[in-house]
């Protein structure tokens, strides 16, 4: 059975002991994208010691050109998490509606996992037999720092997975008060107690559940001194109503105007639709029904606002 959960109670879950992945030695180059292990010093007999970059910095391009200047060749960084994403599921006899999603939803998932500054792999579909998913978890346990699962039809159908994880470890289940999404599982596997992250199949769920849970936590693998999204307070173009007991994430767009954030709710339909419009999350706590036209809100930009 499900543990019920806020989303601030499965942050906690996620984030128990969780630490950086052990930092590597590598060149400049290497080095771009990541963040700092330790503070870079001069060596020059002049100025020695001086912090050149401090630890957490992220290294850019513009970094590096200051980096080289000074005459050094190589840093400390956490490297970028190794995240296999997995879906499951479909078969070869799988109807196309179903099959479509299942690779929409795993594709929307690497190329997330990719913006967020992870390598990423695609395995599957994977059907829903134990034999195949132990297989699976044996295989991309050697390379992942994260698996992520994905399924192709809701929530349904984890059962065989469940099994299987079992004996690497375990996930548990949580039923969140969120929406959209609900359903996560959550857990560490193998001799390195990997993270496992199942998500929903449903498009929404699936990605909202991305942006509060996974995104961060692969942040902080990386070391990033600030792995969650910053927010911003922003008024509403149009009213949001929302349910009761659940947290709800809005997707739509937040603009500048007059010197003053706006958020505007999509009015889309479609899930693929409605994320390719939006480049923002209102997020509406759980003791609020309705945002009035004008409210401020708390929004998480998922993109820069114009």
């Amino acid at each position: 059975m499900a543990v019920v959960r806020t989303v601030d109670e499965q942050l906690l879950q996620v984030f128990a002991g969780l630490q950086p992945l052990p930092y590597l030695g590598v060149s400049l180059l290497e080095a771009t994208g990541c963040f700092l292990a330790a503070d870079v010093v001069t060596r020059s007999v002049l100025a020695p010691n001086e912090v050149v970059l401090p630890k957490g910095s992220l290294v850019t391009t513009r970094q590096l050109a200051r980096l080289a200047s000074h005459g050094i060749s190589s840093v400390d960084i956490a490297p970028r998490p190794r995240v296999v994403v997995v879906s499951i599921g479909d078969d070869p006899q799988a109807d196309s509606t179903t099959a479509s999603q299942s690779n929409a939803n795993s594709l929307v998932l690497a190329s997330a996992c990719r913006e967020a500054g992870a390598d990423v792999f695609r395995v599957g579909p994977i059907p829903r037999e134990q034999r195949a998913l132990r297989e699976l978890v044996e295989d991309q346990l050697v390379r992942a720092d994260v698996l992520l699962v994905v399924g192709g039809r809701g929530n349904d159908g984890y059962a065989e997975l469940e099994g299987v994880l079992a004996e690497f470890g375990g996930v548990e289940y949580s039923q969140l008060a969120m929406a959209p999404g609900g359903v996560i599982g959550f857990g560490r596997i193998g001799v390195d107690a990997a993270p496992i992250v199942i998500l929903p199949g449903e498009t929404l769920g699936m990605y909202v559940e991305f942006e509060v849970f996974v995104r961060p936590l692969l942040r902080a693998l990386a070391a990033d001194p600030q792995p969650f999204r910053a927010t911003v307070s922003a008024r509403t173009s149009s009213s949001l109503e929302s349910v009761l007991g659940l947290q709800e994430f809005k997707l739509g767009r937040i603009d500048v105007v007059d010197g003053d954030y706006v958020f505007t709710p999509s009015v889309m339909v479609e899930a693929l639709s409605l994320l390719a419009e939006s480049n923002a999350l209102a997020s509406v706590p759980p003791d609020v029904s309705v945002v009035d036209t004008g409210a401020r809100v708390l929004v998480i930009p998922i993109e820069d606002p114009r």
